[in-house]
């Protein structure tokens, strides 16, 4: 198939995408694309060949039947982003329109890449892979800060750590779902939507 062609810019900024392109990509009507300046080029992908590109970037770096998951419950109880990118057991409930929305704290987000970055990683490729499955990255602000140490009480029974509480604090924030591999979260009543994936 072709993979090169010429188009023109229109008055509003607007490309558009050949049918044999979008064919070959798999973009339908209504979906959303990721567009990215890297190497002094636009790029445009599908946000499921993003994930793909990123879980490829992670297997590269991690042993087949280990669990990233399981490791971070145990260091951090970090699940949910590892989940995804190495298609661990739950990963698939995290469907690419789900992603579509997704949000993550910064404060998770430099637990993720740290993660990745031990795992092997370029620093690089662990910072496209940490990001690409989600929508935004939301700053750690006071706001959160507060709901942090709110939560200190609600969660010691289960033994959430500063990170966890951060995603829960973004979630409250939010008024939006939390996502997590971590069964013990089944017994928070902190007033946030609480999924556990498996």
């Amino acid at each position: 198939m072709k993979s090169k062609t010429r188009m023109r810019v229109n008055e509003n900024g607007r490309v558009v995408i050949p049918a044999s392109f979008r064919k070959q990509l798999g973009i339908r009507v209504g979906d959303e694309v990721v567009l990215q300046i890297q190497d002094d080029e636009l790029r445009i992908t599908t946000l499921k060949r993003n994930l793909e590109r990123a879980q490829r970037l992670v297997r590269k770096h991690v042993k087949p039947g280990t669990s990233l998951v399981d490791e971070l419950i145990a260091e951090r109880r970090e699940a949910v982003r590892n989940a995804i990118l190495n298609q661990e057991p739950g990963a698939e409930k995290l469907t690419p329109e789900l992603l579509s929305t997704a949000a993550i704290s910064t404060v998770n987000l430099a637990e993720l890449h740290g993660k990745l970055v031990g795992r092997g990683l370029s620093p690089d490729d662990a910072w496209e892979a940490a990001l690409s499955p989600i929508r935004e990255a939301v700053p750690f602000s006071s706001e959160h800060a507060r709901l942090v140490g709110d939560l200190v009480v609600q969660t010691r029974p289960v033994g959430l750590s500063l990170g966890d509480r951060a995603c829960l604090a973004l979630g409250l924030a939010l008024k939006a779902s939390v996502y997590t591999a971590d069964k013990s979260w089944k017994k928070l009543k902190v007033g946030a939507r609480i999924h556990v994936i498996r």
